[in-house]
């Protein structure tokens, strides 16, 4: 009696442990499937993250490219230098009242036949203005009328390349050039001066 009591006894315990195993494993399996939503949760807003990151620095990253593809065309670099140079040049300078009243002395004093005080005074006008170029025209003729033509043509041909771009300086100094050279005896030089006058 006692072997067949402990039997199912031992029949019992046994199938109670395969309950409580059985138990034990549905337990950990429902465990691990809530468990693993919330891991795929954590996974899931981290490439959002990631993602919005990398957004900015595309949105940032696309103007400066654009920006360096229009500073680096070379069809726009040369439209930039096309400003107009020449009217700076052209444009006549406004005369320095000193260096007029000591052009106005020099007129006087040519008249008066004292030619070497005008040269003074013209050279002091020109170290006041020394881009002025009615001081080399008056200056070119002083030196003229002292019968000094290789300087009065230098000075002439420094008045020319000063006024550079004013047609009717030029025709001016070009003819004054052909003055002096004719009365040199530079007849050649002469009609080439006044050729190169006439295109003015």
């Amino acid at each position: 009696m006692v072997l067949t009591l402990k039997y199912p006894a031992f029949k019992l315990f046994r199938q109670l442990g395969l309950v409580v195993v059985t138990i034990l494993f549905s337990a950990c399996s429902t465990i691990s499937t809530v468990n693993q939503p919330t891991v795929e949760d954590k996974s899931t807003p981290a490439p959002t993250t990631n993602t919005a990151k990398s957004d900015p620095s595309r949105v940032t990253s696309s103007p400066a490219s654009t920006n360096n593809t229009t500073y680096g065309d070379p069809e726009q670099t040369p439209s930039m230098p096309v400003v107009p140079v020449a009217p700076k040049a052209n444009a006549p300078i406004k005369q320095n009242p000193a260096v007029v009243a000591l052009i106005d002395t020099a007129q006087q004093q040519q008249q008066k036949g004292d030619l070497y005080s005008a040269q003074s005074s013209l050279q002091r006008a020109q170290r006041i203005a020394p881009r002025d170029p009615q001081i080399y025209y008056e200056l070119a003729g002083i030196h003229r009328n002292l019968h000094d033509y290789d300087l009065a043509e230098q000075v002439a041909l420094k008045g020319v390349s000063i006024v550079q771009g004013q047609p009717q300086q030029l025709r001016r100094f070009w003819s004054l050039i052909a003055q002096i050279r004719s009365d040199s005896g530079d007849r050649k030089g002469a009609s080439q001066a006044q050729q190169i006058a006439d295109r003015y």
